[in-house]
């Protein structure tokens, strides 16, 4: 039994080991120059069977390596786990065999821990040999290779996984665009297109504006292609998909958008009409009506009243006032 202090009296490190034949074998604790746990291995055998954890840790006390090893016969043989200097998980490696059977599965991620890479081996003799599994740097699943044989009997297959296209929609007349709306409708003699875009994967390949009635195709540009309807007619109603295809590794890759529904509808009514009966009309009978008033007055401002006109005609008579008012009494 070993016990160590720095200059300083940090503890530093702990040894200790027995055998032969007191049987434990090894404990190895060391700490850094101001006393952070540094690193820990414990070995064992012959035959106390424990045989092998290794623990490390960095300069500031994050975890940084396990790896635990055993056999002959405590049976499971290696886990190695590594982080990063940050302390995020960065490769996991589990070995076993012989016989805790299974062989091998080592799983990474990356510097920011999203999964990255799974590789699966088995065999001699729990079968199934080796698929491993890629992911992009967002995880999402890139490719799968799957191999086996003898005798688990599938060989070899190799599959790429492509981002789905987004497809969406845009008017002229409405300036709206449609990345999101699962529906789009468009007025007779409209202008309207159709976009189909996808993620960045691999250069090149080509859109397909797929519907139950209509196919067109154009290739790619910056990942993205914009397909035109000057005028809208019935016959462009349907359900449209966007079908990116590519070349990728000696593979033809494809992978299909969303449905987006496109209805015509007739054609758009013109707002002038309106305008004018809302407006225009109005205002004309307003000043007519106007009009029609003042000329009322000035003309009803320049006629005689009905007394001086009856005046008038007894005047005319040489009927005197007086016999007038005798005579209506009569």
């Amino acid at each position: 039994i070993i016990t160590c202090y720095n200059h300083v009296g940090v503890l530093h490190q702990i040894i200790t080991c027995y055998n032969h034949v007191g049987v434990l074998h090894q404990i190895i604790t060391c700490y850094n120059h101001v006393g952070v746990l540094h690193q820990i291995i414990t070995c064992y055998n012959h035959v106390g069977v424990l045989h092998q954890i290794i623990t490390c840790y960095n300069h500031v006390g994050v975890l940084h390596l396990i790896i635990t090893c055993y056999n002959h016969v405590g049976v499971l043989h290696q886990i190695i786990t590594c982080y990063n200097h940050v302390g995020v998980l960065h490769q996991i490696i589990t070995c076993y065999n012989h016989v805790g059977v299974l062989h091998q599965i080592i799983t990474c991620y990356n510097h920011v821990g999203v999964l990255h890479q799974i590789i699966t081996c088995y065999n001699h003799v729990g079968v199934l040999h080796l698929i491993i599994t890629c992911y992009n740097h967002v995880g999402v699943l890139h490719l799968i290779i799957t191999c086996y044989n003898h005798v688990g009997v599938l060989h070899q297959i190799i599959t790429y996984k492509l981002f789905q296209p987004n497809i969406s929609v845009s008017s002229s007349m409405d300036g709206v665009s449609g990345a999101q709306q699962q529906g789009f409708q468009a007025f007779r003699g409209s202008t309207f297109s159709i976009s189909c875009s996808i993620q960045p994967q691999y250069p090149g390949g080509s859109f397909l504006l797929s519907s139950s009635t209509h196919n067109y195709t154009q290739p790619a540009v910056n990942h993205s292609a914009h397909f035109l309807f000057p005028a809208a007619e019935p016959a462009h109603q349907g359900s449209y998909s966007c079908v990116y295809h590519v070349s990728a590794f000696s593979q033809d890759l494809s992978s299909e958008s969303r449905l987006l529904s496109v209805t015509v509808t007739g054609v758009r009514s013109d707002p002038e009409p309106f305008i004018i009966r809302a407006v225009v009309l109005p205002l004309t009978q307003m000043l007519v009506t106007i009009g029609l008033y003042f000329y009322c007055k000035a003309t009803r401002g320049r006629r005689p009243s009905r007394q001086e006109d009856i005046e008038l005609d007894y005047d005319d008579l040489g009927v005197p006032a007086e016999e007038e008012g005798a005579q209506g009494a009569e």
